[in-house]
């Protein structure tokens, strides 16, 4: 466990951040094609093109990071589409996790949807990633909106090794 002092969870400034956020925001990709069995690699140039496009503030998107002694040790981001809002990532350092920063982002980005008078936000998770499951499990989220399936255009096939009931129907993943 890394020695954390008090954790600030501050809106994102590009121009102070870009740099150090990329490296989060690459190691969350990976992480995230590690789970799902992707072999596509996120290098370091396409995290920091999207920490400068995609992460920016804006009327429909939120980016607030977490520091700890001056370094980003995690972040998390939602973005308005077609008036729905949506939690696109949170992602906290492997060595700074189980501290409560993810909480105190979550919780933060909650409190920013309310003060917008939002009723509801909706997020997307990997079956296979667990610790996410987990954590938003803890956070009292357990209704299930939306089932994502994939429509694959090629030959490529998955060993799936896990399987969902849903109303009497068998879906892998």
């Amino acid at each position: 466990m890394n020695s954390l002092t008090e954790i600030k969870i501050i809106e994102y400034n590009p121009e102070e951040d870009a740099a150090e956020l990329s490296l989060l925001v690459r190691s969350f990709f990976q992480e995230q094609g590690d789970i799902a069995k992707r072999n596509k690699k996120f290098t370091l140039k396409d995290a920091l093109s999207s920490t400068k496009l995609d992460f920016v503030q804006k009327r429909n998107n939120i980016t607030l990071i977490a520091k700890s002694n001056n370094k980003i040790v995690g972040f998390i981001r939602a973005k308005k589409n077609e008036g729905i809002w949506l939690l696109k990532e949170i992602y906290v350092m492997k060595n700074n996790q189980k501290n409560g920063i993810g909480s105190k982002l979550f919780e933060k980005i909650k409190e920013i949807l309310k003060s917008k008078k939002e009723s509801a936000f909706y997020l997307s998770i990997i079956p296979l990633n667990k610790n996410a499951l987990t954590f938003f499990k803890s956070k009292g989220i357990n209704r299930l909106n939306m089932i994502e399936l994939e429509v694959r255009l090629d030959d490529k096939k998955f060993d799936c090794k896990n399987n969902i009931i849903i109303n009497d129907t068998k879906f892998e993943y």
